[in-house]
């Protein structure tokens, strides 16, 4: 007859640090880097006695700029690395230019008389565009498709689409981050504004008085999903066909620091002994 221990606990945790064992931590970590700030300060003296000096960006620079923003629909900060300007002056010329549209006018370029006209004009980018916007699973091959049935008279090869689509539409593919339906759900995301807002209106501040919670699970056989290979070889990992067991990680922090984090330590089956 098998006998069922029935004190086991199935749903263990254990405690790895606490609020007081940080702020110890914390103590004796915030000594030693007392030290360090105090030779920082001399080189930081050093430097506040020095003129700051202004980059001056010439027109060309900002024409640039602008070139990359709206005619390859890239990013702020990635327009402003190509034309090699400062982010944060490159976000004050972009906020300038939607208050006051009239502001600056983009110039078309003059340089490429010589080259054969594009066959994919700004049509066709909106076109590309707004495909894969509503089908964003499609394939090159899909877009190649769709142009001619829109634009009659159209010849156009597969590279040529992947090119515009990558220099012209600032389009890349991705690895997918799957959504719950729920999530994007119109219902569900006004819920959450008014959630905001309604806590907004009351003394809650999460840089003061919140504590934040939250887990993460993970086993031993986990890896990244993307791994480095040979080119024209396939990237493969090895993984144990056995299920190793999960853990997961309770965490609870604020400004404070952390207030508790602990680990769920996987279930562990009753102890059973057999008598005669």
């Amino acid at each position: 007859m098998d006998i069922v221990d029935e004190e086991s606990d199935l749903f263990a945790v254990r405690q790895l640090v606490n609020l007081d064992s940080y702020l110890e931590k914390k103590t004796s970590d915030s000594m030693i880097q007392n030290e360090t700030e105090q030779s920082k300060d001399i080189v930081k003296g050093v430097k506040t006695s020095r003129s700051k000096k202004y980059l001056e960006y010439t027109p060309a620079s900002r024409e640039l700029f602008f070139y990359h923003k709206i005619q390859h629909l890239m990013s702020v900060s990635a327009a402003a690395r190509k034309a090699e300007v400062k982010e944060s002056t490159a976000r004050t010329w972009w906020k300038k230019l939607q208050e006051d549209p009239d502001s600056f006018t983009l110039k078309k370029k003059t340089d490429n008389q010589n080259r054969p006209k594009n066959r994919l004009q700004d049509e066709h980018k909106q076109s590309l565009i707004e495909f894969f916007d509503n089908e964003p699973n499609a394939y090159i091959v899909d877009a190649v498709e769709m142009l001619p049935s829109k634009f009659a008279g159209l010849e156009i090869k597969k590279s040529r689409v992947h090119e515009f689509m990558r220099d012209e539409c600032n389009l890349s593919l991705k690895q997918t981050t799957r959504w719950p339906e729920a999530r994007a759900n119109e219902n569900n995301i006004q819920n959450r504004y008014d959630w905001v807002i309604r806590w907004s209106n009351t003394d809650m501040d999460f840089s003061k008085n919140c504590i934040f919670i939250d887990e993460a699970g993970f086993d031993i056989n986990m890896k990244p999903s993307r791994t480095w290979a040979p080119r024209g070889q396939m990237a493969v990992t090895i993984s144990p066909t056995t299920r190793a067991p999960s853990h997961t990680i309770i965490g609870a922090i604020s400004t404070v620091g952390v207030i508790n984090q602990s680990i769920r330590v996987p279930k562990q089956p009753p102890k059973t002994s057999t008598t005669e």
